[in-house]
């Protein structure tokens, strides 16, 4: 197989890689975000190997998030592969776009934030465009073997998004795998609304935690990443995050005092300083996970009554 990196720029301050490959189909892996530069690096990279944005037979999706679906709809003739939940950003219906912002002004409420109906709108108003609009055609499950490309199996590994695969050929030892593992930065673990569209959340971090376990058991000898550069040690880089996570979960519980109690928000606060003002939805997010932990290592106790509050055990 051969692989192309095109590294495309964002809004968030940063590139995004998309690859294109050359095998059993002509593949394109992850496709970047949405603007003209990005299309003329797609259209200049294709050209060098003699081909144009119509002979792209397959879009493989790491993730739905707009830096690696934006540039979607270039892809007229091409199949999109990936997960099903990638379609409620592809292609959102009233109906999911009032659930969505039901989903997180519920979750804000039960951590005593009020108010934030319009924070909300204005955040998906800003975002949305960002998204390209070809739906999924093709839906892959955990451990399906992925189509027009041979060896190739996808391996479901939600934490930093809901819909996240990471795509390996153990017999190659080549690899895909979005923003799981990233080879400079700990990718951050995002709360999103769970497969089933219901209220309940799942803890993102935890769950991050155990993509990253299953990744570690798998034939890697290089991993292509949606940002940076390929990383060649995947076992080394996972047990880097691990300590980085940990860290900065013990910064956190360092905050707590025996017999007080502390609002999510609050600690936020207190993790982040200002950047909380300027990142709410981010900063709460990492925060919330890092109390997952906390939680799931025993070190304080999660009380749920009319708002969410935390408590040091012992």
């Amino acid at each position: 197989m051969e692989i192309k990196q095109v590294a495309i720029p964002t809004i968030y301050r940063n590139v995004v890689n998309v690859f294109i490959t050359k095998g059993d189909t002509l593949t394109v892996v992850d496709a970047g975000f949405k603007s003209e530069e990005g299309k003329a690096q797609m259209e200049a990279a294709l050209r060098e190997w003699g081909y144009t944005l119509a002979d792209v037979e397959q879009v493989l999706l790491t993730h739905h998030h707009p830096d690696h679906c934006g540039l979607v709809d270039l892809f007229e003739r091409a199949d999109v592969i990936g997960h099903a939940y990638c379609n409620h950003f592809l292609q959102p219906t009233e109906a999911f776009i009032s659930y969505y912002e039901a989903y997180h002004i519920q979750l804000l409420q039960q951590h005593g934030i009020f108010g934030a109906e319009q924070m909300l709108r204005d955040f998906l108003a800003s975002d949305m465009p960002h998204f390209g609009a070809k739906p999924v055609t093709t839906p892959l499950q955990h451990l399906q073997d992925v189509p027009g490309m041979l060896g190739f199996v996808a391996h479901y590994t939600p934490g930093h998004s809901q819909s996240h695969f990471v795509y390996v050929n153990e017999e190659s030892g080549v690899s895909f795998g979005g923003d799981l593992i990233l080879d400079t930065i700990t990718p951050n673990p995002f709360i999103e609304p769970p497969l089933d569209l219901s209220f309940r959340r799942d803890s993102s971090l935890l769950r991050y935690h155990e993509s990253l376990a299953h990744v570690n058991t798998l034939h890697i000898d290089t991993l292509y990443t949606g940002h940076g550069q390929p990383i060649q040690d995947v076992a080394a880089r996972i047990k880097g995050i691990r300590k980085q996570q940990h860290e900065r979960a013990m910064k956190l519980l360092h905050f707590f005092k025996a017999h007080e109690t502390y609002s999510a928000p609050q600690l936020a606060k207190l993790l982040f300083g200002p950047v909380f003002e300027k990142q709410p939805a981010l900063t709460l997010s990492e925060t919330i996970g890092q109390l997952d932990y906390l939680v799931h290592q025993q070190h304080i106790k999660q009380h749920n009554e009319q708002q969410i509050y935390y408590t040091l055990i012992g």
